[in-house]
């Protein structure tokens, strides 16, 4: 398996011109011959994104966002880091696989950066989704996780 990083300057709260940066950098990874892109911690809000993530009609754009990168991209899996919210608090995710309904979570909200108040704004996460990329089984760790 050939992997890209992808370690692209996302703009906090500039989802439409962040989705560009990931299609572009996307299809430059795709033509070097990568079956996977992974890019940065919440790529597709910019790093960090703090109270934006309290307003849910910027949390609804992130996932329409998610929806066009998904069917946007085309021959390669793409990890996306985005924020994720089904019907409680906003969790830390990635979207991945051209799939923007499967992800994984933020487990660990690690205490000692209390500089970016994680614990303010997601909620931990319950598990890892893997799926598989050119014959083999991918799953994603986030900060902490690991």
């Amino acid at each position: 398996m050939k992997i890209a990083i992808a370690q692209i300057n996302a703009t906090v709260g500039d989802l439409a011109g962040n989705a560009a940066k990931i299609i572009d950098w996307t299809a430059r990874a795709r033509g070097a011959g990568a079956d996977l892109v992974v890019f940065p911690e919440l790529a597709l809000t910019g790093y960090p994104p703090e109270d934006l993530l309290l307003k849910p009609s910027f949390i609804a754009e992130a996932r329409a966002q998610l929806g066009t990168l998904a069917r946007t991209v085309k021959g390669i899996t793409a990890v996306v880091g985005a924020p994720a919210q089904a019907r409680g608090p906003v969790q830390h995710g990635l979207g991945h696989h051209r799939r923007p309904r499967a992800r994984d979570l933020l487990q660990a909200l690690p205490p000692g950066l209390r500089r970016f108040r994680r614990d303010r704004y997601f909620d931990p996460g319950e598990g890892f989704t893997a799926f598989f990329c050119a014959g083999e089984r991918v799953a994603v760790t986030v900060c902490e996780d690991l």
